[in-house]
Parts: C-alpha cells; structure tokens; sequence
C-alpha cells in the first residue's frame, strides 16, 4: 500500500517537473525574442520566470528522484 502510494507521488513529481521544465525552456526562449527585439526590460522578466521554473522543475524531479530509490 505504502509502496504504491510513493511510486504514485514519485510519478506524479517528476511529470510535474517535466512540465515545468518545458514552462521554463519556453520562458528563456521569449526571453531570446525580447533579447533580439533589444527590449532588455521584458527580457529580464521572462528569464527571471525561466529561471524560477527551472528552480522548481530541479526540486520536483530531485525529490521523484529520491522516492525512487525508496521504493
């Protein structure tokens, strides 16, 4: 029961970090598009937001990681 419900949330976090890994390689693109547009003001928005996403997406795959090998 206990093993089934780790491999569960192990799944869950890593399509979870999957998704927000795509959210944050699509953000620092927009980011490349403001860059070439020399519009350096939204550019460091949407890379600050690509980074943030891509902090996360690291957390959720590194803790699916972990339950992983629990189990």
């Amino acid at each position: 029961m206990i093993k089934n419900i780790i491999w569960i949330a192990s799944d869950v976090l890593f399509w979870l970090g999957m998704g927000l890994l795509i959210l944050s390689i699509i953000l620092f693109e927009i980011g490349t598009k403001y860059l070439r547009e020399k519009k350096d003001l939204k550019r460091k928005e949407f890379d600050k937001r690509g980074w943030k996403f891509l902090a996360y997406a690291g957390v959720f795959l590194a803790i699916s990681l972990l339950l992983s090998f629990v189990v």
